[in-house]
């Protein structure tokens, strides 16, 4: 499941990467790039589209083109908290809308994180 994860969190960069410089080609030359099908290119853009970012395709270009000035961030980290250091964090559980993985090939997803208090 986390190589999945690292996988598509990946595709989303280079699709992002692609979109900002106006170099995604039409959708057959963008799943090619990827490495992806046609719809997972679809899946991918729609789940840029849930997390905010207005996307539209330019015939003229053929490039998809985002609408306003986006940037992607994904961050995954491992923090080692010692002992001593432990009452300072608090943990917690957030529930991702199923929406925004699921069009990825995830059914569930969640992500466990630390708050410092």
């Amino acid at each position: 499941m986390l190589k999945l994860l690292f996988l598509q969190t990946n595709k989303l960069k280079q699709l992002d990467q692609l979109i900002r410089l106006k170099c995604t080609g039409n959708p057959e030359t963008l799943a090619y790039k990827l490495g992806i099908s046609k719809r997972h290119v679809n899946n991918y853009i729609n789940t840029l589209e849930d997390l905010g970012a207005e996307i539209s395709y330019n015939r003229a270009r053929e490039t998809y083109m985002y609408q306003s000035k986006y940037k992607l961030n994904i961050e995954i980290s491992l923090i080692n908290i010692d002992k001593a250091n432990s009452k300072n964090y608090n943990g917690g559980m957030i529930e991702l809308p199923r929406s925004i993985f699921s069009k990825c090939g995830f059914e569930f997803f969640s992500q466990t994180y630390l708050f410092p208090i």
